[in-house]
């Protein structure tokens, strides 16, 4: 009678313990599936952050965008008034194509230069904190054209300015009797040889100078106008 009331203490226990194991699985397993669900619903909110931030960014690169574009096309309207001139004078002393008032009306746009400083503070947040670039497309065209292109336009920018500043307007300021910047230039004597020579030289020497700078800030506004539609096109998904 004791062994057997033995043994149903012992089956009574081996069913408590079991119970006891099904049990501490089943709350482990509820806490695991709780931070599991805590964590995603912590990454949704986190991607829906990382989403409006990107949107904030995306914003801003599209004002800094419209801003450059801005200001690419002034330094158009200025850089084909300066590639104007040079044909001009050319036109003036080789042929008589053009007048003494056309060449004095477009020589203060010889003097001028094109001033361009890039607008990278949505770029440079972008790249510190990888933020904005959903696409890999957007990412390489951004890189492309702040990277390489504009470095590229300033330099030559950069060139042309101490060309103007240490070459050009001496000579000019040394035979004008008054000049207006986009207006008119008074010339002491436009057959003075000295003049002439001197001037015809120099617009042989800036002229590819000139024609590549306008075709760099071309290239700028048509890749800032590629990169403008496909922002606007990320903002609408």
């Amino acid at each position: 009678m004791l062994f057997i009331l033995r043994q149903l203490r012992r089956l009574e226990l081996r069913k408590r313990s079991g119970q006891y194991f099904l049990y501490a699985f089943g709350e482990i397993v509820l806490i695991v599936v709780g931070i599991l669900i805590a964590l995603q619903i912590q990454n949704w909110n986190q991607q829906r952050l990382d989403r409006v931030e990107e949107r904030y960014l995306l914003i801003e690169l599209m004002d800094n965008l419209n801003q450059e574009a801005e200001r690419f096309e002034g330094g158009l309207v200025g850089i084909n008034n300066q590639v104007k001139c040079l044909e001009v004078i050319q036109g003036y002393y080789k042929d008589e194509s053009y007048t003494k008032d056309e060449l004095e009306k477009y020589l203060s746009h010889y003097m001028a230069s094109f001033l361009f400083q890039p607008i990278t503070s949505a770029y440079e947040t972008m790249k510190a904190t990888g933020t904005g670039f959903s696409t890999r497309p957007l990412k390489a065209e951004l890189v492309d054209y702040y990277d390489r292109m504009q470095p590229r336009l300033l330099f030559l920018i950069q060139t042309q300015q101490e060309i103007i500043a240490t070459e050009v307007r001496p000579f000019l300021m040394k035979h004008l009797e008054s000049f207006k910047i986009f207006e008119r230039a008074v010339v002491k004597d436009v057959e003075n040889p000295e003049f002439k020579e001197t001037l015809f030289q120099q617009v042989m020497y800036f002229e590819g100078l000139f024609q590549t700078i306008r075709s760099d800030i071309q290239d700028n506004l048509s890749k800032n106008r590629e990169i403008l539609a496909m922002v606007e096109q990320e903002l609408e998904r």
